[in-house]
C-alpha cells in the first residue's frame, strides 16, 4: 500500500536531485521536493516530498511532507504526511509523522512517534525560522544600500 495513491513518485515535481555517482555533504534547504540517488550526509529540510532511491545511502536527519525510502537512511525522519519504506528500503533511526507504511522485506530499526501535532510544529518552526532569516537578509541589504 503506497501513501502516494499509486502515483509514480518520479513524476512528482522534484526540484533538487542528487544523482547516482554523486556524493554530497551538507544541508539541503528547499521549498520543493528532493530525490536522492547517490550518497548524502548532512541534513535535508524540504517543504515538499523526499525520495531516497534504491542505490542511495543517506546519513542525515530529514524533514519533509511525504518521504519514500527505497535505499538506506540513517538518521531521524520527520515526515509530516507519512513515511513509506519500500521492500528494498532500510531505515535506522527514529521516525516522527502521521503515517508509516513498511513493505514486506523492508528493514526498520528505531522508535516511532505518530504525534502529528509535534511533527507539524517542528516543521512549521523550521520553515518560519528560514523565512525570518531571509527577511533579515533582505532588511540588511536594504539598509546597507541607504
Amino acid at each position: 500500500m503506497s501513501i502516494f495513491n499509486g502515483k509514480n513518485y518520479v513524476e512528482q515535481g522534484v526540484t533538487t536531485l542528487i544523482g547516482r555517482g554523486t556524493e554530497f555533504k551538507g544541508t539541503i534547504d528547499t521549498q520543493g521536493s528532493v530525490r536522492i540517488e547517490g550518497l548524502m550526509e548532512g541534513q535535508i529540510n524540504a517543504q515538499g516530498d523526499i525520495y531516497v532511491g534504491e542505490q542511495s545511502q543517506v546519513k542525515a536527519d530529514m524533514i519533509g511532507k511525504k518521504i519514500v525510502v527505497a535505499g538506506e537512511v540513517t538518521g531521524t525522519i520527520e515526515a509530516i504526511n507519512g513515511l513509506e519504506i519500500t521492500s528494498t528500503g532500510k531505515v535506522y533511526g527514529d521516525v516522527i509523522g502521521s503515517q508509516l507504511v513498511i513493505a514486506e522485506g523492508a528493514i526498520y530499526k528505531g522508535k516511532v512517534n505518530m504525534d502529528l501535532i509535534s511533527s507539524k510544529s517542528v516543521y512549521d518552526e523550521v520553515n518560519s525560522q528560514k523565512k525570518t532569516e531571509v527577511n533579515e537578509d533582505k532588511i540588511a541589504l536594504s539598509t546597507s544600500k541607504s
